[in-house]
């Protein structure tokens, strides 16, 4: 990796991460206010990293969608490349994700040490994911893929409008649901999904590893279809 690419994908992650220094803190506060006052065991039962990540999806999405209008003109103006736009974004985008999870999933595993001054995280249990029992690092890691490929989804919505307009819009929107649809039907994690969960029907989930490869097949396939977009797009230089 050359310093230009450090450099872009580094200013890339900055501004993300300025975003996420708004949204993170005011999450958590819903969160507490939500165990607090909403009295539904299974809202009593959601661990803050768990409740993050529902709203992650969305949170990531946004900035996905944002990729392309905000970052790829600036980036030619100052005279990087197309290729150079799109592995700073790649990685910025995981680094984003990467932090999310593990920052709120140090602050989950610090409220369980809140248990001498209140009672309110008492019945707080992360959710399962390959078993019965709760594994940190396989819910970790699983969160981490999942709001990724919701941040390649909106990033290939952006790259749809952006270089095609309204037609390439609606076809790259209809190619994301798809996506995260096929994503929220492997993943199985006893919480409510973003997408599949919208639909009357029940999804038991695949096995770990089923899932764990069909999210890097499809984050694979979905920065392909990124590159081929964006490889000789026009550039709107406003």
């Amino acid at each position: 990796m050359n310093d230009t690419i450090k450099k872009a994908s580094t200013a890339l992650y900055s501004t993300q991460m300025k975003w996420a220094a708004w949204y993170l803190p005011i999450v958590y506060i819903v969160y507490i206010l939500v165990i607090s006052f909403v009295p539904e065991p299974e809202v009593k039962e959601m661990s803050l990293l768990t409740f993050v990540f529902q709203t992650a999806t969305i949170f990531m999405l946004v900035c996905g969608i944002l990729s392309c209008f905000a970052f790829l003109t600036l980036f030619v103006k100052q005279g990087l490349t197309r290729r150079t736009y799109f592995l700073a974004t790649s990685l910025s985008g995981i680094a984003l994700a990467v932090s999310i999870i593990i920052i709120t999933a140090v602050v989950t595993w610090l409220l369980a040490f809140t248990e001498r001054f209140t009672t309110l995280f008492d019945n707080v249990t992360l959710s399962t994911i390959g078993g019965t029992e709760p594994q940190w690092v396989l819910t970790v890691i699983s969160y981490i893929l999942v709001i990724f490929i919701y941040f390649l989804a909106g990033w290939l919505i952006s790259a749809g409008f952006y270089g095609y307009g309204a037609s390439g819009g609606f076809a790259t929107i209809a190619a994301a649901l798809i996506l995260v649809f096929v994503t929220d039907f492997f993943w199985n994690f006893n919480t409510p999904q973003p997408v599949a969960g919208l639909l009357p029907v029940e999804f038991q989930g695949a096995s770990v590893i089923v899932s764990l490869a069909s999210s890097i097949i499809l984050i694979t396939l979905i920065l392909f279809a990124i590159r081929k977009l964006t490889k000789r797009i026009r550039i709107k230089m406003y």
